[in-house]
């Protein structure tokens, strides 16, 4: 049974700004990771998130284990993602 994927409306508007293209990879990276996404992302340090590449786009997401959900929180280019983090 794979983890449900939430995105906060700050994804969404991050993904709306995105090219079309690159948000399909975004998705369907997210749908393969959904099995198993420890195996697939990199912990932040810090804070309670993690980070998954896609390309030159990063995604901050938190996993909620105990519920099997990806909450993704965040989209954005590798240069300007962390800033915020």
């Amino acid at each position: 049974m794979g983890y449900s994927i939430l995105f906060s409306s700050r994804a969404r508007r991050d993904l709306k700004n995105l090219p079309e293209n690159v948000v399909e990879k975004i998705l369907e990276n997210l749908e393969y990771i959904s099995s198993d996404p420890h195996s697939h992302v990199k912990k932040l340090k810090g804070n309670p998130f993690f980070s998954y590449r896609t390309g030159k786009y990063r995604v901050i997401l938190e996993i909620i284990d105990d519920r099997l959900i990806i909450h993704v929180i965040s989209v954005a280019h590798r240069s300007k993602v962390y800033r915020d983090f």
